[in-house]
């Protein structure tokens, strides 16, 4: 199953018109010829979107490849166990208690239920590298969310001058109906100053309102890519690889039973071999003369180590993933935990970029505009302190050991160059660009204002009962008195 071939037989298997099929920028009413001329692009467009064909065709590989190919499930698999994490620390805080109860009533709504569904949700993105969900919102106030599959999905169409921006979604055309299906996109309204979904008039001309995401795509495109997209091929030869190599060791590990009858005719084998009853049982003895001789036969596939080529197999499927090869197959031949932990920094940060698009750029813009419908519901008031906070757990356990010798040093080099070669506040800057590295967030100038208020503080502690002559004039009973010189 070799995608580039697949893709060829399957876009030579169907007609495909002069005029490209695209899910790029849509045509306007003027010049359309034919009632789907919106669905094509003219050939000197330029688009970076792949073509309708082939862009499904991307997507049902990525689909069957998870459901059949190890590789790939465990490709898509971890890195949704690392983005995902425990579910139960995803939490969501907010500075007003009824914005908190309208967020927690979203959040764990039986339609909605992101604790069950989260981890289905980031599995899908990874698959398809798009998700689309429509909005509804019930008569309580509560959005609820509705999936799309991406295989409905004809065309995106976005704003005319930003392309970054999506606007409508075009979706297949059931059989009975005319005109496209449509769903409109939410997004920010400047006049309004929230995010808005279906406004007042367009109820006849939309489906509904919907949120959609793509990943892996370039800006001047519309639609996402799979995970698995550049390294389909990679993985399926991988797995012929695999496939072969276990055939070639069940042949060689069959044999037979070789008899050898010296001076015997066709017709007394024959006979010879009816008297056996067949192949010898395991601990049974045999008894013949010189001219019989028995013996196992295994074949000699001239077969050679092959873990090497296995290995060499395995790079594009690594490099693809930007996975390590011992988190992908649990082999580590050349690393040690030295180099284990360093080799874990470019993926950590390739799946922390992930789970801050599924958490910055999927959930907070869903849970803004539940906000935003809660107050257009008069479920809020509309002065409400809408901040809220949504916390995510860490990609991976830190190694405290190393972090708390890290932080020691750095504390006691930069105690020992402050007032000599480094100013107080320079080393707090530095101290706090540190402790960033190894994920404690320290505000440097909030611990400027805090180390300044008891260093004033500490000054007032020391001047207490210290009585200083004010205006020249000296109060007896409290001033101080030296002892006297000898």
């Amino acid at each position: 199953m070799n995608l580039r071939e697949n893709i060829t037989k399957f876009l030579k298997s169907n007609a495909i018109p002069l005029k490209e099929a695209t899910s790029g920028q849509l045509s306007g009413g003027m010049g359309m010829i034919d009632p789907d001329d919106n669905r094509f692009r003219r050939l000197n467009q330029q688009s970076r979107d792949l073509s309708h064909l082939t862009a499904e065709r991307q997507r049902e590989i990525a689909y069957h490849m998870v459901d059949t190919n190890p590789f790939a499930k465990r490709v898509i698999e971890m890195k949704k166990d690392f983005i995902v994490g425990d579910v139960a620390r995803w939490t969501i805080t907010a500075e007003d208690e009824k914005v908190q109860d309208i967020l927690d009533a979203h959040w764990n709504d039986p339609v909605n239920d992101w604790p069950s569904k989260l981890e289905s949700r980031v599995r899908e993105l990874g698959m398809s590298g798009e998700q689309c969900y429509t909005v509804e919102t019930g008569a309580d106030g509560i959005v609820r969310l509705g999936y799309v599959d991406p295989g409905v999905i004809v065309a995106v169409k976005t704003v005319e001058d930003n392309f970054e921006v999506p606007h409508e979604i075009f979706l297949q055309k059931k059989i009975v109906e005319s005109e496209d299906l449509k769903l409109k996109v939410v997004r920010y309204d400047m006049a309004q100053k929230r995010l808005v979904g279906l406004m007042e008039g367009e109820e006849d001309q939309y489906e509904s309102a919907c949120f959609f995401f793509a990943v892996n795509k370039p800006i001047k495109a519309t639609r996402g890519r799979s995970d698995l997209f550049s390294m389909s091929d990679g993985i399926d030869m991988l797995d012929k690889f695999h496939w072969n190599r276990m055939e070639r060791t069940q042949l060689m590990n069959a044999y037979i039973w070789d008899w050898t009858c010296d001076g015997l005719n066709g017709e007394e084998i024959k006979a010879f071999a009816k008297s056996q009853g067949g192949s010898p049982s395991p601990g049974s003895s045999r008894y013949h003369n010189e001219s019989v001789k028995v013996e196992a036969v295994t074949p000699n596939l001239q077969s050679a180590d092959a873990s090497q080529e296995g290995r060499m197999m395995r790079t594009p499927l690594l490099v693809g993933a930007g996975l390590p090869e011992m988190w992908l197959f649990g082999v580590g031949e050349d690393a040690n935990r030295a180099s284990a932990y360093e080799m874990g920094d470019p993926p950590m940060r390739m799946l922390r970029a992930r789970q801050n698009y599924v958490s910055l750029s999927m959930i907070v813009p869903i849970l803004r505009y539940q906000i935003a419908e809660a107050i257009e519901n008069g479920r809020l008031s509309q002065d409400v302190d809408q901040d809220f906070t949504l916390d995510v757990p860490e990609i991976s356990s830190r190694d405290m050991k190393k972090i708390a010798d890290t932080l020691e040093s750095v504390g006691r080099t930069l105690s020992a160059a402050t007032g000599t070669f480094l100013s107080r506040e320079t080393a707090t800057e530095m101290f706090a660009f540190v402790a960033s590295q190894v994920g404690m967030d320290v505000d440097a100038e909030q611990e400027k204002e805090r180390l300044t208020a008891e260093g004033e503080l500490e000054n007032d502690t020391d001047l207490e009962g210290l009585f200083l002559p004010q205006n020249g004039a000296v109060d007896p009973d409290r001033a101080l008195v030296l002892p006297d010189e000898e």
